[in-house]
Parts: C-alpha cells; structure tokens; sequence
C-alpha cells in the first residue's frame, strides 16, 4: 500500500475507481483505494524518495515512533484504523479467501483487544477501539456487503497475484516486535 500522504492516482483511474466513500471518514482510505486498484487490475507501485515531508500522526496524534524508538498512537487513530481496515477487508478481498482471512481477523481483533484490556486494566480501549470497530461492521454489514458485490463484480486479477502484495507477518505484530507494546493515548 501506498501511503496516502503521498498517493498519485490519475484522475482516470481515480473516478473509474470511484475516490473514497462519503462515510469512510479518515484512516485506511490509502489502503482502500489502493487494494481496490489492484482488485481492478491496475498496479500499485512506490518510488524511491517523493521529496515530501509528511508529518505522521499530526491531525489525529501517534501512528509514528518515538525517538526512544516507542510506538505512539491514540485511542482515535486506532479505532478508525481497526474499523477502516476491516472495512476494506469486507468488501475487497477476493472469495474463498475472504471467508476463511476475515473470521481469524475478527478472532485475533478481538484477542488483541482482549489482551490490551488484560495488560492495562483500561475497558476503555476495549470499548472505544475493538468492541466499537466489532459494532460498525454489524451496524454497517449491509452497506459493505452491497459494496462488496459491487467490488468483486470489477475484479479483474486473479487470487493468487491480488495476495501477492501482502505479507504472511501481519504489520502489527511486525511492528509490536520491533517497537513493543505501543503507547496508548
């Protein structure tokens, strides 16, 4: 995925692709567009060095690392975030895939929530980021399912080469690893 700070999409494929949906608010949006792109058949590449400075966690806080190289982010970031992403899981990954990758999302969703909630005794972070992002897709199961149909039916890349780009290592855990558990604000 392309960092949306520094996404180049040409107005064509912009409106062919339809941009962004009114509702999907902030978060995710790059991954979005981008993974609907490959869907359609159209490729997602990264240069080198774009020469723009884009300033990380600015209008919702965190999302950065830390000069004590720590992970900060905020109870808002992480729950569009969560939301978002699960949203464009719905309604772009491919069948069968998608049946069998979004219920072990929403199990280790849930087990991380789970799990942060054990760790900082906070039922905060478990309501207003996993439980919320849980809630959104139920509430929002209709609209993501009817654009999910709407999706597939412009699928134009086969299984294996739409999976191509991703890691087997979820990001998160990548990240948890290299930085440790982040820094809720």
């Amino acid at each position: 995925m392309i960092i949306g700070a520094c996404l180049w999409v040409p107005k064509t494929l912009w409106n062919d692709l339809g941009g962004f949906p009114e509702w999907f608010h902030t978060l995710a949006e790059d991954m979005w567009i981008c993974v609907l792109a490959r869907l359609s058949g159209h490729p997602v590449r990264a240069i080198g060095e774009s020469g723009f400075n884009h300033r990380v966690g600015h209008s919702l806080g965190g999302g950065k690392i830390t000069g004590d190289d720590r992970l900060v982010t905020s109870r808002q970031r992480r729950a569009f975030s969560e939301r978002n992403k699960s949203f464009v899981m719905v309604m772009t990954y491919p069948s069968p895939l998608f049946q069998l990758l979004f219920p072990l999302h929403l199990l280790l969703l849930t087990l991380e929530g789970a799990a942060l909630f054990v760790m900082k005794q906070d039922f905060q972070l478990l309501q207003g980021i996993y439980l919320a992002c849980l809630r959104s897709l139920w509430k929002e199961r209709r609209r993501l399912l009817g654009m999910r149909r709407q999706v597939q039916t412009k699928k134009n890349i086969s299984l294996m080469r739409f999976f191509s780009a991703f890691q087997l290592t979820p990001y998160k855990l990548r990240m948890l690893l290299r930085h440790g558990l982040p820094q809720i604000k």
